[in-house]
């Protein structure tokens, strides 16, 4: 892989590393962001099968953008891509939301969800994705975004590090042949991730949403996937869920170029376990909380880290996410309160650096596997 130290990847650092991998000048600009950045895409192969990629239509998700660079540098070796270029022509977009990149906000300069905003197309960088996609009339549309350290896989006490999704073509969830296809390479993508670190992936939640863009182009027949970049232990450059969706681009291209492909049980889709919301980050245990002026013993603590970009670098805030006598939630960090005697008084949201002062580690990637 192309490492890229920090988890910040504002849009000169990324033009940087495509610079340096000679793919800068293959570039074309296909629009401008709501504060006049550039948006570049790459268009490279000859065959008739069309995919369009993008990333970062959030601009806190910099991994599966890391992981496309790696893609690159593997479509641009010819001794393991020639075949592949005969057979498919892709369109990649690597920072659909390049202002959002830059502040390291989910939403656009405007403030909005890009990913809410499939039917109004009120935002430049909708309507220049939708254009894309009429213009050049994909096959398959690969949609690269990263989650929440929230996730777990099913009733495991595994981290989701890798999502997918084959999203629904409308709110009855019918099983198209296009969305089938999906399926298809979620399964042999699966089996890959599988083959590397077990019972790490996870399906995304599908409830349909015309406004995402992904359930969109579903709707309008092409066969499209959800690709969710997640965390692992204390990976919180999220390395190996770059690797992970790197292998899996990979996997499904070269599945795609079999003649064999059609020949991929679609159904094992649904073997695969669904993400559930029950990771934390931190979980502190033997805190006594005064709760609504009764004190409360022996009560549990919850924290999720907050990303937040300081002076160009990503500071982990730590956050009060819940707390009570008994949590449902998991964690790869388990803490134990020293300060028996110390009643704290805070609400959710607050700061919970002060806390973390008074614990003792108690274990260590606290989850199965």
């Amino acid at each position: 892989m192309y490492f890229i130290k920090d988890k910040y990847l504002p849009p000169k650092t990324l033009n940087k590393y495509l610079k340096d991998l000679e793919v800068f000048n293959k570039l074309n600009t296909v629009g401008q962001s709501v504060l006049g950045k550039p948006i570049y895409s790459l268009q490279i192969g000859n065959g008739e099968t069309r995919i369009l990629i993008w990333s970062q239509m959030h601009g806190n998700e910099p991994t599966s953008t890391k992981s496309l660079i790696d893609f690159c540098v593997f479509l641009f070796d010819k001794k393991k891509s020639n075949r592949i270029l005969e057979k498919i022509t892709f369109l990649i977009i690597f920072q659909l939301n390049p202002d959002g990149s830059e502040l390291f906000t989910r939403n656009n300069a405007n403030d909005k969800d890009l990913n809410r905003d499939a039917q109004n197309l009120s935002q430049p960088e909708s309507k220049l994705l939708y254009s894309c996609f009429k213009k050049f009339k994909p096959r398959y549309c690969f949609n690269m975004h990263g989650q929440r350290s929230i996730y777990n896989v099913s009733n495991t006490k595994n981290p989701a590090v890798v999502s997918f999704l084959s999203p629904p073509p409308n709110k009855e969830n019918h099983l198209t042949e296009s969305r089938k296809d999906a399926m298809r390479l979620i399964v042999i993508a699966n089996e890959k991730i599988e083959s590397i670190k077990k019972n790490i992936v996870g399906i995304y939640d599908d409830t349909f949403n015309a406004n995402c863009f992904g359930d969109f182009f579903s709707q309008q027949g092409a066969s499209t996937i959800l690709f969710e970049a997640g965390h692992f232990r204390n990976d919180f450059e999220r390395n190996l869920s770059r690797k992970l969706i790197f292998e899996s681009l990979k996997t499904m291209i070269n599945s795609l170029i079999n003649p064999d492909f059609d020949k991929i049980n679609y159904s094992k889709y649904f073997e695969i376990p669904k993400n559930n919301n029950l990771m934390r980050d931190i979980i502190i245990t033997n805190v006594n909380l005064n709760i609504e002026n009764k004190i409360q013993k022996n009560c549990n603590v919850a924290i999720q880290y907050k990303e937040i970009l300081v002076n160009k670098r990503i500071k982990l805030v730590p956050i009060i996410e819940d707390f009570g006598k008994k949590l449902k939630y998991i964690t790869t960090e388990l803490y134990i309160n020293k300060s028996s005697n110390k009643i704290y008084n805070f609400n959710i949201g607050d700061n919970a650096e002060n806390i973390l002062k008074d614990v003792n580690y108690v274990k260590k990637n606290h989850f199965n596997g």
